[in-house]
């Protein structure tokens, strides 16, 4: 299913700084809490998280995923990251913007589902198009 490329190519983005680093011996784990507001069917998500955890894994990073919303407290003791899956978009955002985060709070992903879904359904849409938006 096209989806489930998609839901982690954003993640790819916004944890690039870890995923440029050549293949190491010793892995790197990252905490991931992850929200499904979308009601995006389970095994979608599945998937999704399925995938996102093999292209890190091949740069020597295991995501340790976990569902919920934690304390932002928690968040930063942890070093974990929330990524949540919305249906709610903000009307000045063009279609092609598929996720945003914080520029310096660095915690919080969020996934515009229904805009994730419009550029997957576009034919010939650039895959890549989502790493530099």
């Amino acid at each position: 299913m096209k989806v489930k490329t998609g839901l982690a190519i954003p993640m790819m983005a916004i944890m690039s700084a870890q995923a440029r680093e050549p293949k190491r011996t010793i892995e790197e784990k990252v905490t991931v809490y992850f929200e499904n507001d979308a009601g995006v069917p389970a095994e979608l998500v599945s998937r999704a998280r399925g995938r996102a955890a093999e292209m890190f894994a091949d740069v020597g990073v295991r995501i340790d995923w976990r569902w919920g919303q934690p304390a932002d407290s928690q968040l930063l003791r942890e070093g974990a990251i929330t990524v949540r899956l919305t249906l709610d978009t903000p009307e000045e955002f063009k279609p092609s913007v598929g996720a945003f985060a914080g520029p310096y709070e660095g915690v919080h992903i969020t996934v515009l589902y229904k805009h994730l879904v419009w550029s997957l359904a576009k034919p010939g849409w650039p895959r890549h198009y989502w790493l530099t938006c």
